[in-house]
């Protein structure tokens, strides 16, 4: 199955720094993401095929829960990231960027770690355009700028 989205139809969210790092208009951003993509957690896509009876086994919808409560805690890294991935990269409109390769680069620019999830939540937050099949997520993001940030 193949998904493409943007936020809001290419429409980046506008975040800022509150005093305690996260502001009102994150966490909406954050929740917001997080709805219109239910599988998304901090680890990034959870495909875990449910059971006959249309749902997961306990034990991994529990973790898959948990992880999703990790990822809603992650918003100051979130912010990091989206204000990091719109000072850095252009965004375009056809998803070609792998994720993976962008996450090393989020981790090296702010010299921590970065989760799949985060960035993937991040992104969209941000507006870029993302195509996944599976647990493979592309973005929209500018070649030119992926290669000058990976200098």
């Amino acid at each position: 199955m193949m998904i493409s989205h943007a936020a809001d139809h290419g429409q980046a969210t506008p975040l800022s720094d509150a005093a305690d790092g996260v502001d009102a208009g994150l966490l909406a951003a954050l929740d917001h993401v997080m709805a219109r993509e239910p599988q998304l957690s901090w680890l990034g896509f959870d495909l875990a095929q449910p059971t006959g009876h249309g749902r997961r086994p306990a034990r991994l919808e529990r973790q898959f829960q948990h992880r999703r409560v990790e990822l809603r805690q992650a918003a100051p890294t979130v912010l990091k990231i989206h204000n990091w991935l719109r000072e850095t990269i252009t965004p375009i409109a056809t998803p070609t960027r792998p994720a993976t390769p962008v996450r090393h680069l989020a981790q090296a620019a702010l010299d921590a770690e970065v989760y799949l999830g985060e960035l993937v939540a991040a992104a969209l937050i941000a507006g870029y355009p993302m195509r996944c099949r599976g647990r493979d997520v592309w973005f929209g993001m500018s070649r030119r700028d992926v290669d000058r940030a990976s200098r």
